[in-house]
């Protein structure tokens, strides 16, 4: 299953991630995003780490522009039961021109006809404001100020 949609005519695909796409480049901007700190960290060490999301259960998505991954989405479920969603703009030519709101959408979307659900969270560090300003306009709410845990429901978008 994708999800197709057009943004600033180009058109990009959401989709389970796939293994065989995580290339250098993709694990290159991981380590400068400080996502990885482990400067050794592999390509290998990647699909194996995506292989333990599926194991438990979680997803991972990636939305590609002509065949390559411009960014990923990632769905996990806490001890709570609530689902956290994080993204991460991989290309940089996609960063900072108001792309991230649509992937951010578009991926809750995929995720919502994938599992069936409605309502997701994000935490967001308080330093990271590209990113709460991503999500806030992707129709996330402050939900927890101590936490600065961000929530939204696609109730209220999907008629």
């Amino acid at each position: 299953m994708k999800n197709v949609f057009i943004k600033k005519k180009k058109k990009f695909e959401v989709s389970l991630l796939k293994l065989k796409n995580i290339t250098q480049e993709y694990i290159s901007s991981l380590k400068s995003s400080n996502f990885i700190i482990n400067p050794n960290y592999t390509i290998k060490d990647q699909k194996n780490y995506i292989r333990k999301i599926r194991k438990a259960k979680n997803v991972m998505l990636e939305i590609t522009h002509k065949k390559k991954i411009v960014a990923t989405s990632g769905f996990e479920k806490n001890k709570k039961g609530k689902i956290f969603q994080g993204i991460l703009i991989i290309d940089k030519k996609f960063r900072k021109k108001g792309f991230a709101k649509f992937f951010i959408f578009q991926s809750l979307l995929y995720f919502n006809r994938l599992k069936g659900i409605n309502i997701f969270y994000a935490g967001i560090d308080k330093n990271n404001l590209s990113s709460i300003h991503a999500f806030k306009k992707a129709g996330y709410k402050l939900q927890n100020k101590k936490s600065n845990d961000f929530k939204i429901n696609l109730k209220n978008y999907l008629n």
